[in-house]
């Protein structure tokens, strides 16, 4: 017994190395979710970070990464920079989560199907009633309030904004930015962090208790202070982000027009 139980280490040791190899290998895209979850702790452990690391739904952030390309090391590395074993928390697939979705409403949109879905294939044996709240329209609404709100925030403070050492949210880092160099106030620095948290608490699968159509209004109301601030900084920020909104939707518009060219009408063919 004691052989084969030595036996039995030996071949799970060998095993673990060679997918650590694979991984490790330039470009390899992780086969699954439990490829990434050694790829995850392996880092964590790099890092110094005390603690056992709480990785949280691995298989949910894998499909994720994979749907938005970044289900490589070397694209997915950046964003662990910072991560702790308990941040805020949160486990470890929600930190990266965060990094990636912050001003992203698309790849929100991407991650909240998946989470989504996984819940569906959990508690209903993979019925689909529990992704309607994905493509909602009040989601929709706020996350394009929350993300011209974030736009504006980070025209604001010049596109230098370092992220801390820990791994904390977009919002959290350009509140606290903002407040140093004395352009938001106290008080709007803490409705900002309320509104993050409801962000938050939609993205990691808790949408039944936020009022989002109050979150896009009060987001709403955020960004009206802000388009009639006497700081003229602020009013120039604001301005910026209108103008990188236009240029985008503006290229995505001629995007769609390349990509679905005008069918010939039958009496073209013919002649």
């Amino acid at each position: 017994m004691n052989g084969l139980v030595l036996a039995g280490e030996i071949a799970l040791e060998r095993l673990q190395r060679a997918m650590e190899a694979r991984v490790a290998r330039s470009g390899a895209k992780f086969s699954n979710h439990y490829e990434l979850a050694a790829f995850l702790i392996e880092a964590v452990k790099k890092s110094g970070a005390d603690g056992e690391p709480i990785l949280g739904r691995v298989d949910v952030l894998h499909r994720f990464l994979q749907r938005i390309g970044m289900d490589t090391p070397e694209k997915v590395s950046p964003k662990l920079a910072g991560l702790l074993p308990h941040g805020e928390g949160k486990t470890i697939s929600e930190q990266i989560v965060d990094g990636i979705v912050d001003s992203d409403a698309e790849a929100l949109r991407i991650y909240r199907q998946e989470y989504a879905g996984a819940l569906a294939r959990t508690l209903q044996g993979g019925g689909t009633t529990t992704t309607s709240v994905v493509g909602g329209e009040d989601f929709i609404s706020f996350m394009s309030c929350w993300t011209d709100l974030m736009n504006i925030l980070q025209e604001a403070a010049t596109g230098a904004v370092p992220r801390m050492s820990k791994n904390i949210s977009q919002a959290q880092s350009l509140a606290s930015y903002l407040v140093e160099k004395n352009i938001l106030n106290s008080i709007q620095a803490i409705r900002l962090m309320q509104l993050d948290k409801l962000r938050r608490l939609f993205v990691h699968g808790s949408p039944n208790s936020i009022d989002l159509t109050a979150a896009r209004q009060g987001v709403e109301q955020f960004i009206e202070e802000l388009r009639s601030c006497d700081q003229a900084d602020i009013r120039a920020a604001v301005e910026r982000a209108d103008a990188q909104k236009t240029k985008m939707l503006l290229a995505r518009s001629r995007m769609k027009q390349v990509a679905s060219p005008p069918s010939r009408s039958v009496a073209t063919k013919a002649t």
